[in-house]
């Protein structure tokens, strides 16, 4: 992946965990904190699929619109969590060798 295409795909990867990651149903269910839930768990998912697209596009050698450049900056400034993020952790290869472990 090009550089620039990783950096986009590494806050995809942050996108993904933080809906993974987050008790979300729980703060639905509970209505503890069920709007602000309902409102990033779905924000998270799509913030992902788009930072996804964006990525695919600049790995085939595409450069991101402004719109895409501010969108990206805007994640990374929203969610900057997981600093060591390597999103080769969820490469077929990667995955592959740990399933064998």
């Amino acid at each position: 992946w090009p550089a620039e295409a990783k950096a986009v795909l590494t806050q995809a990867g942050r996108e993904l965990l933080l809906a993974e990651a987050s008790d979300w149903p729980f703060l639905i269910s509970t209505r503890s904190a069920r709007d602000y839930a309902e409102v990033r768990f779905p924000d998270h998912i799509k913030r992902f699929h788009d930072l996804a697209d964006i990525a695919e596009r600049m790995a085939e050698g595409k450069r991101a619109t402004l719109d895409e450049q501010a969108f990206i900056e805007e994640c990374r400034e929203k969610d900057a969590c997981f600093p060591h993020l390597d999103p080769s952790i969820w490469s077929p290869e990667s995955l592959a060798q740990s399933m064998k472990a």
